[in-house]
């Protein structure tokens, strides 16, 4: 999924720690 992505992987990384986090909360 994120390979596919041009922007690479450490925004995908991110966005996906602070739903994360926000799920968490």
């Amino acid at each position: 999924m994120a390979a596919a992505e041009p922007m690479g992987p450490a925004q995908e990384h991110e966005l996906n720690n602070y739903s994360c986090k926000k799920a968490q909360s």
